[in-house]
């Protein structure tokens, strides 16, 4: 019988997927494929007032819940809270015109790309998507608010149309292809036309409407960032005090770097050894294959060492990169499984090298896939990285724990899986260890950007040297991060807070049980907790 939790936890999450549709496809849930979400004012206005309504629900939940549930509780409580903020304070809707292409993309993409039902049955919902369009960048063109918009999120919302229009012009069209009807076919490639029209003019009405007038403050504040980090990642840090990590960490790795470096080779700085160190490659031919091995090995390493429980029938199927999504995905990127489908499978894409590319641009891409690099990019992404949390995360029996993750925990533990798997001996190469620390770099300069950007009026063009000149990025990579990190305030931050805060933890553990703690049991015991926010996951182990 289901309890009143339950059915409560039933309708908030019912709503949260008919406000929004893409959400819904992503979980799993496919009663609302062939839509997109309405952000009319009006629906925004709705919208927020059934956040606000569960809020205040869920904090007149009695005394009546297990430990669990109210772990459940205060986690959806801080995610209706985190939304809250976008929505009303920060009001992403009136200007980020990427907010509006991203829906759309995402919700066309994942229907292509997720194998939950019959290819015609999703390609009829992604018509129907692909028709939607137009009027969701209508709702777009009614919200923006020319002088609130920052010229930043112009170049942002170019670089996605670009990318919508490949996506269009070549992926759709492409699995049309693959349609033996003939009607559907031609609907489909009906819908593409339409949406391209949609995206053109949404593009002519940015640049004519948004472009001379656009000067809005892409920085949300220090009150709306400590408020973030209080209701949403429930941290009782500042963000002064997160910087203060920040820098202390980057300070400490850049010792250790330039120990590694010299111990590798005495006559080159850290950064030079990593550009000659990236010579070393798979063949073109067996990238994808150099991978799949290396993923099975870190799994067979997880099993042999006992570092955590995988659970039975778990799958991760390495594959190539769906061309429509290699725009975006240069090298690696991971699909976890929808809690909601049947199917539960984790894709891990590997991008291969395309032979009709320059041979520069080519050996430029062969770099990226080093194999110093490859097996930390494996740890974090697979085993026992976000792969294994997020598919146990799908079949937890707790509905809040199967679609919400907290960005501190999901992509903490996911970091801290890098460290964790040195210490336990995956690897005693220092090349590898010389890749670790220099993304362990770039992830403390996060932190320090994320807070300067949003707290402390740092410039774009000062965090870009941030990350050029400590964190060795190349200027264009550099460009692409801070663009991102200007609209997704403590999301940076996350990577190394998080992985502090489970390092922390699993301090704490071996302190009170001695002889007895077993990094197993500590690692099962975490990942049963989701991707609660970390803060939680603590009240759990205790």
């Amino acid at each position: 019988m289901t309890s009143v939790w339950e059915q409560l936890v039933d309708e908030i999450l019912r709503a949260l997927w008919e406000d929004d549709p893409v959400f819904a496809t992503a979980c799993g849930i496919h009663d609302y494929d062939h839509r997109l979400a309405s952000l009319a004012p009006e629906a925004v206005e709705q919208h927020v007032a059934t956040l606000k309504r569960f809020i205040s629900r869920l904090e007149q939940q009695n005394g009546s819940l297990s430990r669990d549930e109210d772990a459940d509780r205060q986690a959806l409580l801080a995610w209706l809270k985190g939304r809250v903020v976008d929505w009303e304070a920060i009001r992403w809707h009136l200007k980020e015109p990427a907010l509006y292409l991203d829906h759309a993309l995402y919700g066309a993409y994942l229907l292509l790309v997720r194998e939950f039902a019959p290819l015609p049955q999703r390609m009829e919902c992604l018509a129907n998507r692909l028709r939607e369009t137009r009027r969701l960048l209508e709702e777009a063109k009614a919200n923006l608010v020319p002088l609130q918009v920052p010229a930043i999120y112009l170049e942002t919302a170019e670089e996605t149309l670009n990318g919508a229009k490949a996506f269009l012009s070549m992926s759709v069209p492409q699995a049309a292809e693959q349609l033996r009807d003939d009607a559907l076919r031609r609907e489909v490639l009906r819908a593409v036309d339409e949406a391209g029209v949609a995206l053109n003019e949404f593009e002519v009405w940015l640049q004519q409407q948004i472009a001379p007038k656009a000067q809005g403050n892409f920085a949300i504040g220090t009150d709306l960032f400590t408020q973030l980090l209080r209701d949403e990642h429930l941290l009782s840090e500042t963000p002064e005090e997160l910087e203060t990590m920040g820098r202390e960490i980057l300070e400490r790795t850049k010792l250790e770097i330039a120990e590694v470096a010299h111990a590798i080779d005495p006559n080159l700085p850290w950064f030079e050894l990593v550009e000659r160190l990236k010579t070393h490659h798979p063949p073109r031919d067996r990238i994808v294959e150099t991978y799949a091995e290396e993923v099975a090995k870190a799994r067979q390493f997880v099993l042999d060492k006992g570092i955590a429980t995988i659970p039975e029938g778990e799958q991760l199927r390495v594959v190539e990169t769906p061309p429509f999504e290699r725009v975006t995905t240069p090298y690696a990127a991971y699909m976890p499984p929808a809690p909601f489908d049947e199917k539960s499978e984790g894709l891990f894409y590997v991008t291969p090298v395309d032979p009709e590319e320059p041979r520069e641009v080519q050996e430029d891409r062969l770099r990226g896939h080093c194999l110093f690099a490859l097996p930390i990019t494996v740890v974090h992404e697979a085993y026992p990285g976000h792969h294994l949390q997020l598919t146990i995360a799908s079949r937890s029996p707790s509905k809040v724990r199967k679609v919400l993750g907290n960005n501190l925990f999901v992509e903490g533990w996911a970091l801290y899986c890098e460290e964790m798997m040195w210490e336990q001996g995956y690897t005693s190469d220092l090349r590898v260890r010389l890749f670790q620390l220099k993304d362990l770099i770039w992830r403390a300069v996060r932190v320090i950007v994320d807070v300067g950007l949003h707290c402390k009026g740092i410039s774009f063009s000062e965090a870009v040297h941030w990350l050029v000149h400590e964190a060795r990025l190349e200027h264009a990579n550099a460009v692409a991060e801070v663009r991102r990190y200007t609209a997704s305030p403590t999301q940076p931050l996350s990577y190394l807070t998080g992985k502090q805060l489970i390092l922390q933890l699993r301090g704490e553990r071996q302190r009170r049980e001695g002889s007895n703690f077993s990094l197993r049991c500590f690692h099962d015991r975490l990942l049963q907790a989701g991707g609660l926010p970390l803060p939680l996951v603590a009240q759990l182990l205790d």
